[in-house]
């Protein structure tokens, strides 16, 4: 289902024709890369210290990441080595919430429950 989801994303974004796409997605007319392996699943749980859902373990087995059109605010998933907690890929987000009064419970909590990983 995820597989036939995402093959129709990249016919649509590619047939669409508004985006300079690398040769090798033009070529084989497919936005996402080479599946991720289960030793790269285990890995990233292990590096997380926990377990992924079943349904995004789906999606990295048909794809390890999924291009979006170049200037777009259309959603981009990285690979699963870049997947990480938003106080190690972005901390200065955490401390810009810190800053504002109605968002200060959200970044108290993200630093709170995620402070030993």
């Amino acid at each position: 289902m995820i597989a036939d989801l995402l093959e129709q994303i990249s016919n649509v974004a590619i047939s669409l024709g508004e985006q300079d796409f690398p040769d090798q997605v033009m070529q084989s007319n497919w936005l996402e890369y080479e599946p991720a392996t289960a030793l790269q699943i285990l890995m990233a749980e292990e590096r997380l210290s926990i377990s992924l859902p079943d349904d995004y373990k789906e999606f990295l087995r048909v794809t390890n990441g999924f291009l979006s059109p170049r200037d777009s605010t259309e959603p981009t998933f990285d690979a699963i080595e870049k997947v990480g907690y938003l106080k190690d890929l972005d901390s200065q987000l955490i401390e810009i919430w810190s800053g504002h009064e109605s968002l200060d419970d959200i970044s108290q909590q993200l630093k709170k429950k995620y402070k030993n990983r």
